[in-house]
């Protein structure tokens, strides 16, 4: 069963790398988020990422960054004549800090994208800028298969540094860029949601409230996310909900209203079938 937060495990190397990863059929994107720091390479696809309230359609050469706990969904339309091909690495962010601090700029730039206080989180690589990071992941590639264990954290070092020198003229540039481009439907609700998720949900008030229809609202949403509305804002409250237990000794019951989950018994069996586990276990493994 997939869980909603995804773990990954770090003691024995300080990150997850999956290479050319090529699926033909049956990938089934869902929201979900994780410990780790995301790069996500796209080779071939087609499809939307949904990530801090954004959506970003997907095509060859898009590099997407996602934060440690940070609720996304990958959403690719797959067949044989249209695989997904893309490398990601998952990664623990201060394993590698030290190798940039003769880097400042370098370090600077890392550590905002890596605190979300760089807003954009894709960027669309030029030809050469793609030929230069399919070298940097090939490297590493190789690395990783043949000496996995021996200065893991100074290749990782190395990595970044190259990936960062990449695409820093890209990344910095593209901070305004929400305001500059179109605001998609899936977006303007996922907004809404923001700031109505701890309140009892009704899609007639969110039509009314972003003056479209609600067949037309849930169709879109579904087109561009690849889920439904009310699946989207139930994983939105669960993951609040694991924020507040992990940063507050509030009741479970206090916790379910807080997210807009008021009946406990929902809100426990909901977290549960979700989460693997119960609110209190959840607690307790922090």
């Amino acid at each position: 069963m997939r869980t909603l937060y995804q773990h990954f495990n770090f003691t024995q190397q300080p990150f997850i790398w999956s290479y050319e990863n090529c699926t033909t059929s049956d990938f089934h994107g869902y929201y979900h988020w994780h410990r780790g720091f995301e790069w996500l390479i796209i080779e071939e696809g087609k499809g939307n990422v949904v990530v801090n309230q954004q959506t970003y359609p997907i095509k060859p050469g898009m590099v997407f960054f996602f934060l440690p706990h940070q609720l996304h969904n990958v959403h690719v339309r797959v067949s044989e004549s249209s695989p997904y091909v893309r490398t990601t690495i998952h990664l623990e962010p201060s394993a590698i800090a030290s190798y940039l601090n003769s880097f400042t700029v370098l370090k600077d730039l890392f550590t905002r994208v890596e605190k979300g206080l760089i807003r954009q989180q894709a960027v669309s690589l030029n030809e050469s800028m793609l030929e230069a990071v399919r070298s940097t992941c090939s490297d590493f590639d190789r690395y990783s298969k043949f000496r996995p264990s021996i200065a893991a954290n100074e290749q990782l070092g190395l990595f970044m540094l190259r990936m960062l020198t990449i695409l820093k003229n890209d990344l910095i540039p593209n901070e305004g860029q929400k305001s500059q481009r179109r605001i998609t439907v899936s977006e303007k609700v996922m907004d809404w949601i923001e700031t109505h998720y701890m309140e009892s949900f009704e899609l007639d008030r969110l039509a009314a409230d972003l003056h479209l229809s609600k067949g037309y609202l849930s169709r879109i949403f579904r087109e561009e996310t690849g889920t439904s509305i009310t699946g989207y804002l139930t994983v939105r409250r669960l993951q609040q909900a694991c924020i507040l237990l992990q940063t507050s000794n509030q009741s479970i019951e206090i916790i379910g209203e807080k997210v807009g989950l008021p009946n406990v018994s929902y809100f426990i069996k909901l977290f549960k079938k979700s989460m693997g586990i119960s609110p209190h276990q959840y607690r307790l493994k922090l």
